[in-house]
């Protein structure tokens, strides 16, 4: 993965593994039947191998936490089916093909979501947050796989709210513990990618605790002997490792050295791991994340990486909309919070808050000034799928409705306006009368209007016909024609009727920095 180097776990790709997984149950088992599936005979004996490995260690799943020999029996038995399946492709290729049942495929999804699960809930923080990365520690005697943590990041919370592992009790907890914990930066209103921290000055750098001076005696025969190959002793009487060694590579290397110089000879074998136990305690080569540990810009220390923020309001979005299909009473709770994360995105800024124009895109904003790096990294595909969210564009089974649930009162206009848009490459202006909203959707202007009565959708076609359609959804031919932009669509006029509330945002729900709040719904004009 991008943020360790050679020994990370991510906690992340296994959040958006458990939503692949979720994903095939949910949509291909479905498809499938009950036919057998055609699958090349090497992947079928992965994934039955597979199988049985967790089928094996399903004792795992009825404990909290697994223990480090037990983690590391399970993993040599999916690394051995995963060596022999590449060993076979590169030597045979595909094979024969076989057949699968979706019996077996069924089973085995729902034995590696119970696995996710597991490590995901396994990987909850006591103080409400989940863990991002993960460092790995093999052991060979005992034989074992240990784990250690890094720091929380903003990136596990998105990606494990993403995952749809949580309830939605559990997403309000997670997001108020977010709030409280050091990823909040109350000056922006938003969240750093990982708390910011104070680094040491250089001379506070490559300190070899005394205690590990004295425990190391092949330590005590160099600095007696003058030898600085590997140790040497500062003007001010603290120990360093000698400035050559800047990698593992190196302090190997030096080692190999030394113990090839007939002094040394007997001495180095005996404490070469000791030596490099002290030099990992010292450096924390494998904790290193690069610019995030040691730089302050460029998504650095003390940085909101504005893509990351747009990406926890996208999680929190689905979310809320999995709430309103389950009729979840939080579901208010967390519109609540969507807004709450929603205020702090730059557009509801100032210039002198932001540090540049709101609505320009940027990628990061430092702890030292405002936002910096302009371009697209920080208002990606986010916050146009968030934004057609609010808007309630939603397809299903290939047929567009307009559901909107998210949208606040100050959207209407409280005055005539127009829409511009275009049309048969000519830029054109739709009427908007007050009580109205207009967006385009696929090339076509639509327009909300409140309304008192049923909702409807009038559809204005480019040969000016028009035509009345009751509800809020286009049928699939009708929704065709505007995903292929044909052009035989001129705007659609959504009346949302006496059923549609505006979402109601409270002071309380509404950042320092919002531009507006809004108390009390919207009824229809």
């Amino acid at each position: 993965n991008n943020a360790l180097v050679g020994y990370g776990v991510s906690i992340v790709t296994l959040s958006y593994l458990r939503r692949m997984v979720v994903h095939l149950q949910r949509e291909l088992l479905p498809a499938l039947g009950e036919s057998p599936v055609a699958i090349s005979r090497p992947v079928a004996t992965l994934l039955h191998r597979l199988q049985s490995a967790y089928d094996a260690q399903r004792a795992m799943l009825a404990v909290p936490t697994i223990n480090a020999t037990a983690r590391r029996t399970l993993l040599d038995a999916v690394a051995s089916a995963g060596t022999d399946y590449r060993a076979e492709i590169y030597t045979n290729g595909l094979g024969v093909v076989t057949d699968l049942t979706p019996v077996e495929i069924k089973h085995l999804l729902e034995t590696a979501l119970a696995f996710v699960d597991h490590t995901l809930h396994a990987n909850r923080r006591d103080d409400g947050l989940f863990h991002a990365y993960n460092l790995l520690e093999f052991t060979e005697e005992p034989a074992g796989l240990k784990l250690h943590h890094l720091g929380p990041m903003l990136e596990g919370q998105v990606a494990v709210l993403s995952s749809g592992l949580l309830n939605s009790t559990e997403v309000i907890l997670l997001l108020t513990a977010l709030r409280r914990s050091a990823l909040y930066r109350a000056d922006q209103n938003s969240y750093l990618l990982y708390p910011d921290r104070q680094l040491p000055g250089f001379l506070d750098r490559n300190i070899i605790p005394a205690d590990a001076v004295t425990a190391c005696p092949l330590f005590l025969a160099l600095l007696a002997a003058g030898d600085t190959r590997v140790i040497l002793r500062d003007a001010d009487g603290r120990h360093r490792f000698a400035p050559d060694l800047v990698n593992h590579s190196a302090l190997n290397e030096t080692l190999t050295a030394l113990s090839a110089d007939p002094r040394w000879a007997t001495t180095v074998s005996p404490h070469t791991e000791q030596i490099r136990a002290i030099y990992e305690s010292v450096f924390h080569h494998r904790a290193f994340t690069g610019r995030s540990g040691s730089m302050f810009g460029y998504e650095g220390l003390g940085c909101i990486y504005w893509h990351m923020v747009a990406k926890l309001l996208l999680a929190v979005q689905e979310n809320l909309f999995a709430a309103e299909a389950a009729v979840d009473p939080q579901a208010g709770h967390l519109a609540a919070l969507y807004y709450d994360v929603r205020a702090g995105l730059g557009f509801n800024k100032t210039p002198a808050i932001y540090g540049a124009f709101p609505t320009d895109p940027y990628s990061h904003t430092p702890g030292h000034s405002g936002a910096q790096q302009p371009g697209m990294t920080g208002q990606v595909k986010e916050e146009i799928l968030t934004r057609l969210g609010e808007l309630g564009v939603k397809i299903a089974h290939g047929c567009v409705n307009f559901v909107p649930t998210l949208l606040t009162a100050s959207e209407f206009l409280t005055a005539p306006g127009q829409l511009p848009s275009f049309a048969a490459g000519q830029e054109i202006y739709l009427e908007l009368p007050a009580g109205s909203l207009g967006f385009s959707f696929c090339g076509t202007p639509v327009i909300y209007r409140l309304s008192h009565g049923p909702a409807t959708i009038q559809l204005h076609q480019s040969d000016g016909i028009s035509q009345h359609l009751v509800g809020r959804q286009l049928d699939a031919a009708t929704s065709a024609r505007l995903f292929a932009r044909d052009g035989s669509i001129h705007h659609l006029t959504v009346q949302l009727g006496a059923e549609f509330r505006a979402y109601e945002v409270t002071p309380e729900q509404t950042a320092p920095h919002q531009l507006g709040s809004v108390t009390g719904f919207i009824r229809g004009s």
